[in-house]
């Protein structure tokens, strides 16, 4: 069998990572396949499959040429050392170090440029590298990867970059107008069908579907104080309740769903007691919740703790505010 550092693998390591940065970014499917196929890299766009005893063995070379490059100023190897943190990454999902390098990518472009700065070997900015850094992240956790649907890692460093870099990369990039967008929900209905997915992936998703919360307040909290954004807000919250009603539903075993699913009903019914009137919308999207899940309990006779603690959690509201 060959060695990590033989010519055979040094093909196949860079087949790998240009199969991990695709150029325009684009959200790949990825999975780690039985060590019984050829040790070679399948990939055809978006799809990429590698097997696992040829990812171990590219995992150890990432990982050496990354500690090797890691502290040099040089920008090449710069490059290279940012290169191998995607495989690393892929290997093992919760590597702070690999994550962290990556982190100072992203922020080399936010700070004040100086002579003993790297060189731009991406020929992009801030936007470039947020946009590349969101899609990899996605192809890490919304495909069917496991233990990366579920890595704490992967989705603190998401909504590290959202937080803190998301807004002014796409101002940077598209203009107002994309702004607009974002303040129109799209973003947000785009990253909760990911942590959907991801919850499909590796059921009970803690981490993933604690992030959706997080995103949910930051992006309502971007929005100034107004009627309109009350409005908004609740149209927002509404459509996420259906969509997530519905997987909860698909998934009726998942406590993690089911808990987001009672987090969104109580953010409605928070926005309609703070404006100090009852709204019988509201009370409406609570109650068609509560009936559509007990008609699903009753028409499956479904017996699991998920539902009840559902159930239960909705009987101890005061809906009338």
């Amino acid at each position: 069998m060959p060695s990590p550092l033989s010519p055979p693998h040094d093909d196949v390591y860079a087949q790998l990572i240009a199969a991990l940065h695709p150029s325009p970014p684009v959200q790949l499917e990825i999975e780690i396949l039985p060590s019984s196929f050829p040790p070679q890299i399948l990939h055809e766009s978006p799809a990429v499959g590698v097997p696992k005893s040829l990812l171990v063995s590219l995992y150890v070379k990432a990982r050496k040429i990354f500690f090797d490059h890691v502290s040099s100023r040089d920008s090449e190897s710069y490059h290279v050392a940012l290169q191998a943190t995607a495989i690393v990454l892929l290997f093992d999902p919760n590597h702070l170090t690999a994550a962290n390098f990556r982190k100072r990518h992203i922020q080399r472009f936010s700070s004040i440029r100086t002579e003993n700065d790297y060189n731009d070997r991406d020929g992009g900015n801030l936007a470039e590298a947020v946009r590349h850094e969101l899609k990899f992240l996605e192809s890490l956790v919304a495909s069917p990867l496991s233990k990366h649907a579920k890595s704490s890692t992967l989705w603190a460093q998401r909504l590290w970059i959202v937080q803190n870099f998301f807004t002014l990369a796409v101002r940077e990039r598209a203009g107002d107008e994309a702004m607009q967008m974002m303040d129109k929900g799209g973003f947000w209905y785009e990253e909760l069908v990911i942590v959907m997915k991801a919850g499909e992936t590796h059921p009970r998703n803690y981490y993933a579907w604690q992030y959706a919360r997080q995103l949910l307040s930051f992006i309502c909290s971007k929005r100034p104080e107004s009627v309109e954004r009350r409005r908004w807000d609740k149209k927002l919250l509404r459509d996420s309740i259906g969509l997530v009603r519905r997987w909860c539903l698909i998934h009726p075993r998942d406590i993690s769903g089911w808990a987001f699913l009672v987090f969104l009903l109580e953010q409605l019914h928070n926005e309609g007691c703070e404006e100090g009137n009852k709204e019988k919308g509201i009370e409406d999207e609570i109650g068609i919740s509560v009936s559509e899940t007990r008609e699903f309990a009753r028409k499956y006779k479904w017996k699991g703790e998920s539902i009840d603690w559902f159930l239960k959690a909705m009987e101890m509201w005061d809906i009338d505010c």
